[in-house]
């Protein structure tokens, strides 16, 4: 511990290292800490070791009052419930991902680190690259916490370069398909029917279109609005069997001839749709893609588990369906699934980890700490056993995510490697090939070539 100061006096220090106002200790989770700066620790080999001691606080880019922050401060609570002598306290940091990555590097100079970070997927690999956090191997065999305990999907992004880096915490199933059932019934088809495979979902969605370009009555669905182009590229890519990373030659493959062929089959329906101009223009005028899925002028749509409760706030008689994703042939429904969202680690150079170790072990490889999760945040873990699943799967609206999770087989490129594929202008490429503007190739050459040559300036730095 920093000598002249007690523990409460410590703990206010790290607060205004990180920039955050007084009367914030009931925010929301990123980073959790609790143990004082120092040298990693590991643990000792045999029995397992001390239960976690004193207080714990993590840092959130959630505050208080907000539906997850005040979620996230209960679970801190249940946590200290089962814990004799220690408590779980949460921060609030604005800014995001980038903010705390910032200040976990600064505080980590200064020997004011918090001991435990909520880490975002698909940042992973760079947090290990900047240093903020260190491997849990020793913990994990250990406490005998294996592959076996977690689903096969997800296993990718939790073990970069042989090393176990975090737990689960809460995971992002991207995506299941809905539809909105109102708009197949009025067409003569099964409302609860997700189409299976790409062809049945092309012939669904000209079957549930119609009007013509900029004028529409109603869409069948927008391929490149899956919250976005990129993540729409990403969804549809794996659907057809692409990839954007060979992690056996380190290499990026965002040109991969599958990838190249689903972002090929977008442009074709914004061709069909009568332009990606004309189609934006008319999501804008009905407030967006989502509020137009909620009001049944588009048909079908991908979800988020936080997104289909929300859409009874847009529209209170909507009715929705869900299952698992699309698939060209060769590929199964539901495999082009990729998961995100946030897992939990250990942060580098702490003088206590066991206490550490202990939070994210409940948070993420415990079955009391994942139903906790849920219940207070509606989190989708990544642990099979965790009776958790079974409080979801028991909503129908949240049913296609734990299906969806059960058979995903991806994890997004920034989840398994240190750099943002789409970085810069990159992601500027693929909305030009949707605007026809250069051909689909051509794009996903010029992003897999710059690309590479970040990622091999990466592989350089992290050699030096």
């Amino acid at each position: 511990m920093a000598q002249g100061l007690q523990p409460q006096e410590f703990r206010s220090s790290r607060r205004r290292l990180f920039g955050l106002a007084a009367g914030l200790a009931a925010g929301s989770g990123s980073v959790l800490a609790g143990a004082c700066g120092g040298v990693n620790v590991t643990p000792s080999s045999g029995e397992q070791a001390a239960s976690c001691r004193g207080t714990l606080e993590f840092i959130s880019p959630w505050n208080v009052g907000s539906t997850t922050g005040d979620g996230l401060n209960l679970l801190g609570q249940d946590f200290a419930a089962t814990h004799p002598g220690c408590r779980a306290e949460l921060l609030f940091v604005a800014g995001g991902n980038d903010a705390i990555l910032e200040k976990l590097v600064a505080t980590i100079a200064g020997g004011a680190q918090p001991p435990v970070a909520l880490v975002p997927a698909q940042q992973t690999p760079l947090w290990i690259a900047k240093g903020v956090i260190q491997p849990l191997d020793t913990w994990a065999k250990r406490d005998k916490v294996t592959k076996e305990l977690f689903f096969d999907g997800y296993w990718p992004q939790m073990v970069v370069s042989g090393k176990l880096w975090r737990l689960p915490f809460n995971i992002d199933v991207n995506f299941p398909w809905f539809l909105n059932k109102r708009t197949l019934r009025a067409a003569g088809q099964n409302p609860e029917q997700v189409p299976a495979t790409i062809d049945a979902l092309d012939a669904l969605a000209v079957r549930l279109t119609r009007g013509g370009s900029g004028a529409h009555e109603q869409l069948g669905f927008v391929p490149w609005q899956l919250y976005g182009h990129i993540n729409s590229l990403q969804s549809w890519a794996y659907a057809f069997g692409g990839e954007f990373y060979d992690p056996a030659k380190d290499r990026v493959i965002a040109n991969h001839p599958k990838t190249v062929e689903a972002l090929e089959w977008m442009v074709g329906w914004a061709k069909r749709l009568g332009g990606f101009a004309a189609v934006e223009a008319e999501l804008q005028a009905l407030g967006g893609w989502n509020t137009a899925f909620a009001q049944g002028r588009i048909a079908m749509a991908a979800q988020t588990s936080s997104a289909v409760p929300n859409l009874r706030s847009i529209n209170s008689a909507v009715e929705v369906a869900g299952g698992l994703f699309p698939a060209a042939k060769g590929v199964k429904p539901g495999e082009a699934t990729w998961l995100s969202g946030r897992g939990i680690g250990v942060v580098s150079g702490i003088k206590d980890p066991e206490s550490a170790w202990a939070f994210v072990k409940w948070v993420g490889a415990d079955k009391e700490g994942t139903l906790s999760a849920v219940n207070r945040i509606a989190a989708t873990p990544g642990l099979k056993g965790s009776p958790g699943l079974a409080v979801l799967e028991k909503d129908p609206e949240l049913k296609p995510f734990v299906d969806a999770l059960r058979v995903a087989k991806h994890n997004p490129p920034g989840a398994i490697m240190p750099i943002n594929v789409w970085a810069g202008d990159r992601g500027t490429r693929v909305r030009e090939a949707l605007e026809e503007k250069r051909p689909a190739r051509e794009a996903l050459e010029e992003v897999t070539r710059t690309a590479q040559v970040e990622l091999d300036a990466e592989r350089a730095r992290q050699k030096q």
